[in-house]
């Protein structure tokens, strides 16, 4: 009987060892297969020309898109391409974007100087994204008078109705010290 039992277990475990071998030999054609077509998507995006706005605007949106988190957000490589975005099609919109994308990555003393930095002063000063963006890293550094007052600016040049509820909901957060739920940018 324990001879029986002894034969029967070694070819339970000849035949796991066989299935094991079939299933890593399975799985290597497997990861070949994916690195093969790793090679393909690598090839085919180095061949694409990179100055396109539309391209670079994209590979911002699966930048995003692909963070499990807005923290975990690869908020280098966002810069990197707004940078080849501003080469490409410079705008004060892109200069904002960038600016907040710095703050994300850098802090939000880093993205205010960025904001201070663009030239266009005036359109910075009617240009409702660019004062709720100051607003933000205002807010997170802990001045918040002064995010107060750009917001309420923000909302004097804001037309779209889900934007203005969206800042009077901020200036609301100010007003009753809950910034930290609005405003995400470290103190740095």
């Amino acid at each position: 009987m324990r001879r029986t039992k002894r034969a029967t277990d070694e070819k339970w475990r000849v035949a796991e060892r066989r299935r094991l071998a079939r299933f890593e030999r399975r799985l290597d054609k497997v990861e070949r297969d994916i690195l093969s077509f790793m090679d393909v998507l690598k090839e085919t995006a180095a061949a694409m020309t990179w100055s396109n706005s539309d391209l670079l605007e994209a590979a911002i949106a699966a930048c995003h898109a692909v963070a499990s988190t807005f923290a975990a957000t690869d908020w280098s490589r966002i810069v990197d391409l707004y940078d080849m975005l501003l080469e490409s099609a410079p705008s004060v919109v892109i200069d904002v974007n960038r600016a907040f994308a710095i703050a994300m990555r850098s802090g939000a003393r880093a993205g205010l100087d960025e904001l201070d930095a663009i030239p266009e002063r005036e359109i910075l000063g009617h240009y409702p994204y660019a004062l709720a963006v100051y607003a933000d890293l205002h807010a997170s550094l802990g001045n918040l008078n002064e995010a107060r007052d750009y917001l309420e600016r923000a909302l004097e040049y804001q037309t779209e109705s889900s934007q203005h509820l969206l800042l009077r909901r901020k200036l609301a957060a100010l007003d009753t010290h809950v910034s930290s739920d609005w405003f995400s940018v470290d103190k740095r």
